[in-house]
């Protein structure tokens, strides 16, 4: 599918995308519907069309294909915490 093809063969850029959208860290917890209205807005930003439902089944798709990437690591059907380091917080 070509808008699953959007996001995994921009898998960095998609992941800038949602920190751009949501406060996420290295380690912090990112849920589904983050990841659901990143999808809806990552694509939307390349103009290409999609629906909430279709948007929502692309989302489930992106999450696996994060995870066997080892940057989620799932903590329950909604949960995920961030494996990506360069999203470490700066000390103060």
């Amino acid at each position: 599918m070509k808008k699953i093809l959007t996001i995994t063969n921009n898998k960095i850029e998609f992941l800038h995308f949602i920190k751009k959208s949501f406060p996420v860290f290295h380690n912090s917890n990112l849920f589904f519907r983050d990841v659901h209205y990143s999808v809806l807005g990552f694509l939307e930003s390349k103009n290409i069309k999609t629906n909430y439902g279709d948007s929502e089944k692309i989302a489930h798709e992106v999450t696996k294909f994060y995870e066997k990437l080892h940057f989620f690591k799932k903590l329950d059907s909604n949960t995920w915490v961030i494996n990506y380091p360069e999203f470490v917080q700066a000390k103060k």
